[in-house]
């Protein structure tokens, strides 16, 4: 590995692992719902955590991906939208304010300036998908992936502990005890902001050549592979239908302890570090596609295992957190094995394009959280992971059907 690369390598791993840390100490999936859920009783709202998270996350990059794929620097684009993570700070600083004593308030300022650090983050996401096959080869890339969610995942473990001591030591109460996990967030976010403006300034090129959006949305389109690939991410990220009330389900109708909240993040380390690992190995020998129907395979255990809880009315914490192997494994081949098979598919001149749609696309899905709210509103837990149930399957059938990256369309 040359001098230059290998920096780039160290350096994007960096990023990657304070990133996901920030997952496991303020995770959208688990600690932030349970956070929102202290402030109000609506279950739309609790949906909306996600639903912003991977909505704002993803779907301005369908309109912006032109505007980023025209842009000379896109490290300049990296470094200026980076400022959108400082809102995430007044958060954690609110916790410990009087506006605490205030939920509606808390929870309209947590809402607000949450939308602001997810959308901003998003247009980071575009940048990368331009530098980094620049900055790496697809073998580095694999590796980069597997290596930094192996190590994220053996840190999510301590965080996972850190998160019950949090959540169930008097010491620190609602909603003092979510700020402290926020603040630490915010120190890994800044941390992950520094590794990446640290990074080679790409030179600065003319975006004259660019082709017109509606154009190269048709190309991209027109790949079957793409087609395919979006509708099984699509379809799996559906498992989204339940997840931010698995935390809820256990605590508040099944009466598992708050502090399960600390398993749950352990268990789904565990799931991550296994997938990274395992399906790594198949990604870099058998081929990306092999990693996301293998993946795929396994995400539909999460709202089986979830639905048949409801049936028994399981009150074993321990058990009830295999729920979260599915989500660990689906937070895998989110990067490892769906963004990669992007990475390898999109011509150079279009990866902003392949990526920003097929982030739109998917983040369509970020409605599922809200609409799973408004489900289990009406009809109950038993409708809505049945529906979860079948919606995974139907992406793990899609899955079977997804050609080689290499296949030509």
């Amino acid at each position: 590995m040359r001098a230059n690369t290998r920096r780039s390598f160290w350096l994007l791993a960096i990023d990657a692992v304070f990133f996901f840390l920030t997952l496991s100490l303020a995770g959208h999936d688990n600690v932030l719902p349970l956070f929102v859920a202290g402030l109000t009783r609506s279950k739309p709202l609790i949906g909306l955590v996600p639903t912003i998270a991977l909505g704002l996350w993803v779907v301005p990059q369908v309109a912006l991906a032109a505007w980023v794929q025209r842009q000379p620097s896109k490290w300049r684009v990296m470094a200026l939208t980076l400022i959108g993570r400082l809102p995430m700070i007044v958060v954690a600083a609110a916790c410990f304010t009087p506006l605490a004593r205030h939920p509606g308030a808390l929870l309209a300022l947590f809402m607000g300036l949450f939308a602001i650090y997810m959308t901003s983050d998003g247009l980071i996401v575009i940048a990368l998908a331009d530098m980094l096959p620049r900055l790496l080869p697809e073998r580095e890339r694999v590796r980069l992936f597997s290596l930094t969610q192996i190590i994220t995942g053996v840190l999510g473990l301590a965080v996972g502990g850190l998160v019950s001591w949090a959540l169930a030591n008097p010491a620190w109460p609602f909603p003092r005890n979510f700020g402290l996990l926020l603040a630490l967030a915010c120190v890994a976010l800044v941390i992950s902001a520094v590794a990446l403006l640290l990074l080679p300034r790409d030179a600065a090129r003319s975006g004259a050549g660019a082709q017109r959006q509606a154009a190269a949305w048709g190309q991209a389109w027109g790949d079957a592979r793409f087609r395919r690939m979006v509708l099984c991410q699509a379809l799996t990220s559906c498992v989204w239908l339940a997840v931010p009330f698995y935390g809820v389900h256990a605590t508040q109708r099944l009466g598992i302890p708050a502090s399960v909240a600390g398993l749950f993040v352990v268990v789904s380390s565990l799931a991550y570090i296994a997938a990274s690992l395992v399906l790594g190995v198949v990604a870099e020998r058998r081929g990306l596609h092999w990693a996301i129907r293998i993946g795929c395979s396994v995400v539909i255990s999460s709202p089986l295992l979830a639905l048949l809880a409801e049936i028994v009315g399981l009150q074993s914490a321990p058990l009830y957190a295999l729920v979260y192997v599915g989500i660990g494994v689906f937070n895998s081949i989110r990067m490892l094995g769906f963004r990669n098979y992007v990475f390898a598919i999109a011509p150079a001149e279009l990866r902003p394009t392949y990526v920003g749609l097929a982030n739109g696309i998917v983040g369509l899905t970020a409605l599922a959280p809200v609409l799973g709210g408004a489900l289990l509103q009406g009809a109950g837990y038993l409708p809505l992971y049945l529906l979860a149930a079948v919606s995974t399957a139907a992406g793990f059938i899609l899955a079977l059907r997804l050609p080689t990256a290499s296949e030509q369309h």
